[in-house]
């Protein structure tokens, strides 16, 4: 569980810095959250563009594959649009197995 996590979190935060506006001065926020069943992944960035992840069917580009990553390792992702900027989370489930 912590190797996909460690890569969901490393996606989602290299896309806010590639694709979210985080010049100089400008922030990238993470927060991590926890319960028995899943842990909670939210990235927020000031950029205004939506991330998508590609289609079925649809040709994988060279890079540009993070959603993907992040959507095969998750139980679910999404965006929330906020005033300035979004909000990018997944969760992945926390198994019997992995939960201490």
């Amino acid at each position: 569980m912590s190797d996909d996590l460690t890569l969901v979190v490393s996606e989602l935060v290299t896309n806010a810095i590639l694709h979210g506006k985080t010049t100089r001065g400008r922030q990238v926020a993470l927060v991590i959250d926890r319960d028995a069943k899943r842990i909670r992944v939210e990235v927020r960035d000031v950029g205004d563009g939506m991330p998508r992840q590609p289609l079925g069917g649809e040709p994988l580009p060279v890079s540009g594959r993070g959603l993907e990553i992040v959507a095969s390792l998750s139980e679910a992702w999404g965006v929330i649009e906020r005033v300035i900027g979004k909000t990018v989370w997944a969760e992945l489930a926390i198994k019997p197995s992995d939960a201490v």
